[in-house]
């Protein structure tokens, strides 16, 4: 049982068929999908906070986030409560308790994403929800040259409708 009533839940998910993580009024998200698992179990109206919120389409392998509940659960039964009423796109890889002050958005020190193309002439049934298909022949040097003008801090406020918030990041690899 955590003291403070604070947990971080490490979870995975296929979100092709979701309308991205965030919490929707009448479509699937991932978020929402959670939630109503975990106010199910707990029998408790539970929010969640994401360490980030992707968009309709995009996967997950460790995706963090964290949720306060004041009454005790077995952390171990939980995760197997949860994954037995989740969608099957969606899994729990783990639940813990964390410091009251955690919060899965704000506390993140660092994100990875990773891009993944499959190069050959014909396309595939299986990688085709987690690939881009690229027939032509695809030059991989030319790639990593112009991958790495991409490293370093730049501001990318262009390529959001947010007024506010700092949009500089930095590229580490």
């Amino acid at each position: 049982m955590s003291e403070n009533g604070n947990w971080k839940l490490e979870i995975e998910y296929d979100g092709a068929d979701f309308h991205g993580w965030q919490r929707q009024t009448r479509d699937r998200s991932i978020q929402g999908e959670i939630e109503k698992a975990l106010s199910t179990v707990l029998r408790s109206d539970i929010l969640i906070t994401g360490a980030g919120r992707t968009d309709a389409g995009v996967h997950a392998r460790g995706q963090v986030a964290n949720f306060s509940a004041d009454a005790p659960f077995d952390q171990g039964r939980l995760r197997w409560q949860l994954n037995a009423i989740l969608p099957p796109e969606i899994a729990i890889k783990a639940v813990g308790p964390v410091p009251r002050d955690f919060d899965a958005r704000r506390s993140a020190i660092g994100r990875t994403y990773q891009y993944l193309m499959l190069n050959r002439p014909y396309k595939s049934a299986h990688w085709s929800r987690y690939s881009w298909w690229i027939a032509r022949p695809f030059d991989r040097g030319q790639a990593r040259l112009a991958a790495k003008s991409l490293l370093g801090t730049h501001d990318f406020s262009a390529y959001t409708v947010a007024k506010e918030g700092s949009f500089v990041r930095e590229i580490q690899a």
